[in-house]
């Protein structure tokens, strides 16, 4: 009918219709002995695809074209892309019909949707960094599932492995060698009549039956675990090595697919399973990736002798913690399909689920820490059935000495122990520096304080008798008596301050109660002293409590001797970790504004610094003065 031609691309409609391309299109009918060029279609158009309604579809690098073969005309569907980067490769590599309107389109810029009714398209492709886009733009083959045909369609790309995409969502889930694929290039898809995948690769036929699970939370339907058996030249295959385009499926569910050696073509229901799973054995052990050799003492680490028998007879196996990297190597004990058996392992304590391993038989950690752990292995044939034998070794980390158990309570101890000391160290200078001032404060009184007194007596007894004889010694006896009564004064509030005792608030108050009742009493004034009783229970040292109650007494002597009131109120409080003194009477007040010659708020204010705090002095001539002192308690 037609010119002998090379490398003919084949297709079929349902009236007996061939469409073969070389250089040219041809449309043939072997039933009708009839043939005729098709020079309409553009030279080098691919691929070649006939629709459900008889027309044939190709692709050029700028569209996607339609031939009615009733009438001849031709439409073409413009790529929605600005620009087309053209590869070693066509445009448009494969055509899948989902329905009558309906196409995914693979190409080298991704896959495309094409509605042919609404003539509207939607573009997939790879987005760098995502995992659940295309995982490469060049797609070789396309094919809906066969149990959710409307809900998930397989897409084979060049180099970036087996695709799904859920259609609902537009998301991929990404499949490659590391899930067990046994090469990254799809040629072809094909599905059997069981519902198992078909595909061909540049290492051999690859199949698995896509699982399904029911997500709980909305009822959605996802791809669950997916286990691949592959195929390769050992198996009967022609080569290795599959072509693009070469893959078909016949009606009675043979499948057939092409490679650089020839042809394969087998029906699935004729191919058996294995319920054979093979043992395993762990047979070599690695320090440092170096094969570690026998015999050794109790399985413990030497220099160079690690074990005492070989691994696979091992139970134990005890390192130091500097063993910053150890493998554990493993095979199975099945020789009838080299290289077709699958492992898993785990280290416990360290791996949370099994690694599942394809094609090494080496399992390799580092750094662990010190501790002890179980690696265990188990081995699968090549139809994903996992064996129940599982070998294992208890592997024991030695901690460094500064980890060990001695070692950690002997520092423990030391610590408790310096703790100790430190405590009673302090607490006996505490104690020193408490009787050192309590001896100061008894020598003051019963040494200084005694002959104060007798200087006081003398100038009294010395001044009534001058009376009469010396008016100017009577005087000046007159003001030795109370220079000393002032320095008796003094020298008691010294001895008090002095005095460890009274570090406690209690005795504080106590003293401060006594001094403004004395006081005010002998000027005619009426005292209205309210304590928080929080106070009785704290402390304060001996120079603080100085300052403290110097500011107090410097407060009530001013009442004493300018206010010429009737009432006097104190408050003494602890409020937020700080005591607040507040010091009131109700006399003639002052201009806080008129500069003042004495010494007095000015010491007060200075002694308010001394405690970290503040004084706070508001005055009105004719309302009353009140003093109120803040600082901090620690």
């Amino acid at each position: 009918l037609i010119p002998s031609l090379k490398k003919d691309i084949v297709v079929t409609d349902r009236k007996g219709n061939y469409f073969l391309k070389s250089s040219k299109v041809y449309q043939a009918n072997v039933a009708l002995k009839t043939s005729k060029i098709l020079n309409e279609i553009i030279i080098g158009s691919f691929p070649l695809f006939v629709d459900h309604n008889d027309d044939l579809w190709y692709g050029t690098n700028n569209a996607f074209c339609r031939y009615e073969t009733n009438t001849g005309l031709i439409r073409q569907y413009i790529y929605p892309l600005n620009k087309i980067n053209l590869t070693p490769y066509k445009f448009l590599e494969c055509i899948f019909q989902e329905n009558d309107d309906e196409f995914w389109l693979g190409t080298v810029e991704g896959l495309f949707h094409f509605n042919k009714k609404s003539e509207k398209w939607k573009h997939y492709f790879n987005i760098r960094g995502k995992r659940n886009s295309l995982s490469s733009n060049v797609i070789f083959s396309v094919l809906n599932d066969p149990k959710y045909p409307q809900k998930f369609l397989w897409v084979g790309t060049n180099g970036g492995g087996l695709n799904c995409l859920d259609i609902e969502n537009g998301v991929f889930t990404q499949y490659t060698e590391a899930d067990g694929l046994p090469n990254p290039v799809i040629y072809g898809i094909l599905n059997d009549k069981s519902g198992k995948l078909w595909l061909s690769t540049n290492r051999g036929i690859s199949s698995f039956k896509p699982e399904y699970k029911e997500n709980s939370k909305d009822k959605n339907i996802e791809i669950g675990t997916v286990n691949f058996r592959n195929f390769d030249e050992g198996d009967g295959l022609q080569s290795n090595e599959f072509n693009r385009y070469a893959f078909a499926k016949s009606g009675n569910g043979t499948l057939f697919f092409g490679g650089v050696n020839g042809i394969n073509y087998f029906n699935p229901e004729d191919l058996s399973t294995s319920d054979y799973v093979p043992d395993v054995l762990i047979t070599n052990f690695r320090l440092n990736n170096k094969p570690v050799e026998y015999p050794a003492v109790d399985g413990v680490v030497a220099k160079d002798i690690v074990l005492n028998k070989p691994v696979y007879l091992l139970n134990k196996i005890i390192l130091p913690y500097s063993a910053n990297m150890i493998s554990f190597e493993f095979a199975a004990m099945d020789y009838t399909s080299r290289g077709k058996n699958r492992f898993r392992y785990k280290l416990e304590n360290f791996d949370k689920e099994w690694i599942e391993d394809y094609d090494n038989h080496l399992a390799t950690y580092t750094n662990l820490n010190p501790g002890e752990y179980i690696f265990s292995v188990a081995a699968g044939n090549q139809d994903g059935q996992w064996g129940d034998k599982i070998a294992g070794i208890n592997l024991i980390i030695l901690p460094p000495w500064y980890l060990t158990w001695w070692f950690r309570i002997s520092l423990i101890l030391v610590i408790a122990g310096t703790i100790y000391y430190l405590y009673q160290y302090r607490l006996k200078q505490a104690l020193k520096v408490l009787r050192i001032r309590n001896s100061i404060a008894t020598d003051l009184h019963d040494e200084i304080g005694s002959t104060l007194s007798s200087i006081f007596i003398y100038s009294e007894v010395a001044q009534r008798n001058a009376e009469n004889i010396s008016p100017e010694t009577s005087n000046l006896m007159k003001s030795i008596s109370s220079e000393v009564a002032n320095m008796i004064e003094a020298l008691g509030d010294i001895v008090w301050t002095v005095n460890a005792k009274n570090d406690r608030f209690e005795n504080i108050i106590n003293r401060m109660r006594g001094n403004a009742i004395e006081l005010f009493e002998a000027r005619g004034y009426t005292l209205h002293l309210e304590v928080n009783d929080k106070m009785n229970i704290l402390k304060m040292g001996m120079e603080p409590r100085r300052n403290f109650f110097l500011i107090f007494k410097e407060a009530i002597n001013n009442i004493a001797k300018y206010a010429k009131g009737k009432n006097v109120w104190i408050s003494l409080k602890y409020i937020d970790n700080s005591i607040l003194l507040s010091i009131k009477d109700d006399g003639a007040g002052f201009d806080i504004n008129l500069k003042s010659n004495g010494n007095g708020l000015f010491n007060m204010s200075k002694r308010a610094e001394a405690l970290s705090g503040h004084l706070e002095v508001n005055s009105a001539i004719g309302a009353g003065t009140e003093i109120v002192l803040r600082f901090p308690y620690s």
